[in-house]
């Protein structure tokens, strides 16, 4: 037992006299004159295994923020996104409020302006004032709508009106040119996006194809407008007439052409369903044509039941008992069985 206690201690010396060497030999190398640029570069090696170790000990979402944070621009672009969203679920809302100041201070603003020249009391006053500025405030919503929303109708319209004055459309399809209420369309953009926190307007952008009637031959019109400032611009206006013909192209070029993916996917759809329509005229013309016969049906049982309940003449028997009818009945026998029969001329 003595000699495993003594066996201890001589380990216990050994470890302690290593350590003291090594803190000696640590002290030497501090203490050695170092140039300025080793210095630093051990510094920055200090401090990035110390980040280092500091994030490995960070929770996953807290090292995942730090990861975001020191990108650039990373800050703005959450932010930005932030107040999208928040414009997105509550821009209703936002409306609503704009437009309550609104006209809480139109209201206040022409009440107090007009009792300066006019003297006014009474309610009946206010309640105009009041009645005058939501009707202001709501007439310049619907103006700033009309002037940032874009109506398909017009754009189809304003699409026609430069097909039917254009020399190659008339020329290649023959005038006069038809359209058709059989349309496709797409709608993307518009609403507010945010640049860092600086809102600005996305225009909104009508992809639309459909059917071209001429007097020689038969298109079918793709398009694509958007608007700004308060005017449509066509980016796309091209009449595809036949795979013989080429490709007419009033607005745009094949690259812009090529773009709309939305409309490719819906090109052959449509023609299909265009190309049914005269199958669709047949079947509404047979369907008109049984609902007529059938109308002309009910109309001769409606007749012939109307003669049934008509009332008897009194030659016809109507009006009469069964003893009159038959006491008629009987002398009329009679009177045509002695009636003589008068000589052939």
């Amino acid at each position: 037992m003595l000699k495993g206690l003594a066996g201890q201690a001589l380990r216990a010396a050994s470890q302690l006299a290593q350590r003291n060497s090594a803190a000696q030999q640590r002290t030497l190398l501090l203490l050695k004159p170092t140039s300025a640029p080793s210095l630093q570069c051990c510094w920055r090696s200090a401090v990035r295994r110390t980040g280092e170790a500091v994030n490995s000990l960070l929770p996953a979402q807290a090292r995942q923020w730090l990861k975001g944070v020191q990108q650039p621009g990373s800050i703005q672009k959450a932010a930005s996104l932030q107040v999208e969203a928040f414009w997105q679920h509550h821009r209703r809302k936002v409306f609503v409020a704009a437009g309550v100041v609104g006209v809480y201070f139109l209201w206040r603003t022409l009440f107090g302006i007009t009792s300066v020249f006019v003297n006014l009391s009474g309610r009946m006053a206010e309640w105009g004032f009041l009645a005058f500025a939501a009707a202001v405030v709501a007439f310049s919503y619907l103006y700033i709508k009309r002037l940032y929303t874009i109506n398909p109708d017009s754009v189809y319209r304003l699409a026609m009106l430069r097909l039917n004055t254009n020399p190659g459309a008339l020329e290649v399809l023959g005038a006069p040119l038809a359209g058709s209420d059989v349309r496709a369309m797409t709608m993307t953009g518009g609403g507010i996006r945010f640049r860092g926190l600086r809102p600005s307007y996305r225009s909104r952008r009508l992809q639309m194809i459909f059917p071209l009637r001429g007097s020689e031959r038969r298109g079918l019109v793709s398009l694509e407008a958007k608007k700004r400032k308060g005017h449509y611009n066509f980016k796309l206006l091209a009449v595809d007439v036949s795979p013989e013909l080429p490709r007419l192209f009033l607005e745009g070029n094949q690259q812009v052409y090529d773009r709309g993916g939305v409309l490719g996917e819906l090109r052959d759809p449509f023609l299909k369903a265009v190309a049914l329509q005269e199958t669709h005229d047949a079947e509404d013309e047979i369907d008109d044509a049984a609902d007529d016969a059938e109308a002309a049906n009910a109309q001769r049982v409606k007749e012939a039941q109307a003669v049934k309940r008509k009332p008897k003449s009194m030659d016809d028997g109507g009006g009469l008992y069964f003893y009159e009818r038959l006491w008629l009945t009987l002398r009329r026998a009679c009177s045509s069985a002695t009636k003589a029969p008068q000589p052939a001329s």
